[in-house]
């Protein structure tokens, strides 16, 4: 039991021991990794909850109702942030020297990561692109699924995600298929032998369903493309 004793005030003397002779002991760096923690996971159970009752009932489309969980989130965490190290005791004037070497390395190192938080923030605010919008960017064609603080998730039509930088939306050429109307056309790829017959193949792909006809009564040898108008 002596042992124990003694291991435990050992902790209790490490926890509160002061860290480089400052007063910020690791009990209170614990505690506010723990805060920190718990306000991530509030913030985002918050925030959906606003984007899929409070917002969606009042007919708000989808994109609208994500762009502003979004600014919400940040706005509501950063806040969150500063009241924890306040609580804490951390004089937040003392962190301009950090603020500081952050900002430099912002500037040499993280400049792809600013670009592309910053091009976020541009997505969410003049929404070019919206949850839900079919756009074609860099020769990847798929819908936007979510439009977060570093990248934009596409899901193309073979249900595969691909990651794309937001600076990507913002310096690059973009098409949104979804604007100013719903899709009205597509461009299917399939195979046809060059024997094949062009009315079979246009009755064919008139006929529905399409996929099913397409694969047990045309040869597959070379690729074409067939566009509906």
């Amino acid at each position: 039991m002596s042992s124990i004793a003694e291991a435990w005030r050992r902790l209790e003397a490490f926890l509160t021991s002061g860290i480089a002779g400052s007063q910020f002991t690791p009990l209170r760096l614990l505690t506010v990794i723990a805060l920190i923690s718990v306000l991530i996971w509030l913030t985002r159970r918050v925030t959906r909850w606003l984007i899929d009752h409070v917002l969606a009932r009042r007919g708000f489309d989808i994109g609208v109702r994500e762009a502003l969980g979004a600014i919400v989130r940040y706005i509501v965490l950063s806040l969150g942030v500063l009241v924890i190290l306040q609580a804490a005791g951390i004089d937040l004037t003392s962190l301009n020297v950090l603020v500081g070497a952050v900002g430099v390395g912002l500037g040499f190192g993280l400049q792809n990561i600013a670009s592309n938080f910053f091009s976020g923030l541009i997505l969410l605010f003049e929404r070019p692109i919206q949850i839900g919008d079919r756009v074609e960017i860099a020769d990847c064609v798929g819908e936007v699924k979510e439009i977060a603080a570093r990248a934009t998730t596409l899901v193309t039509d073979e249900n595969v995600a691909i990651i794309v930088p937001n600076s990507q939306f913002v310096s690059e050429r973009v098409t949104n298929w979804s604007r100013p109307a719903k899709l009205t056309a597509y461009v299917i790829p399939f195979y046809l032998s060059h024997t094949s017959d062009p009315e079979l193949v246009r009755q064919v792909l008139l006929e529905p369903p399409v996929v099913t006809r397409m694969c047990s009564r045309i040869p597959r040898h070379r690729s074409s493309s067939w566009k509906r108008g």
